[in-house]
């Protein structure tokens, strides 16, 4: 796992889970494959309205990483 670590600028946030989506997790960058659980993890603005989506897709593995890392 190379390379910087995301981070989210706001507190603010809703996570979903679901399947994989095929696409490359935030922290480890390998495909979050079907067989998977991926969560995504969206920033939420100031008025409580989502900011971006999502801001992270990350496999459950790497999200108790992320969230360790963040004191959560």
């Amino acid at each position: 796992m190379a390379g910087s670590k995301p981070t989210l600028e706001n507190q603010l946030r809703k996570m979903f889970a679901g399947p994989g989506s095929g696409l490359p997790c935030s922290y480890c960058h390998e495909l979050i494959q079907p067989g998977d659980v991926e969560y995504e993890i969206v920033e939420l603005g100031a008025d409580g309205l989502q900011a971006r989506q999502p801001a992270l897709r990350v496999h459950m593995r790497c999200y108790r990483l992320w969230s360790a890392a963040q004191g959560r």
